[in-house]
């Protein structure tokens, strides 16, 4: 799977396969894991979001709802997700928001 390198506090990179509709992200904390089943759109938000980790954490969360979705590949320190970064998140899709409904 072609993985592109983000800005991110917590991702490395994300990759995207649409033939399986699997999400891959590698973390900085060395853990690549991925997520089967997803569509495009999900991929795509989360590589035109600000913060990318938040993003995926609290819009998408598909695969956070079940553990079980997920497949481990490599085994890291677990991304550290604190309020600060929920609320930049949060930031970044109302500021999305307005800028769509102008």
């Amino acid at each position: 799977m072609n993985r592109q390198t983000v800005s991110s506090s917590n991702i490395h990179s994300i990759g995207y396969d649409p033939v399986s509709h699997t999400l891959e992200i590698v973390f900085l904390s060395g853990g690549i894991y991925q997520c089967r089943g997803l569509p495009v759109t999900v991929y795509q938000a989360l590589m035109t979001a600000a913060f990318k980790g938040s993003y995926f954490y609290v819009s998408h969360s598909q695969c956070l709802s079940n553990r079980e979705d997920w497949l481990i590949i490599r085994r890291g320190n677990p991304p550290l997700f604190n309020i600060a970064n929920i609320y930049h998140a949060l930031e970044s899709c109302v500021a999305q928001l307005q800028a769509t409904i102008g």
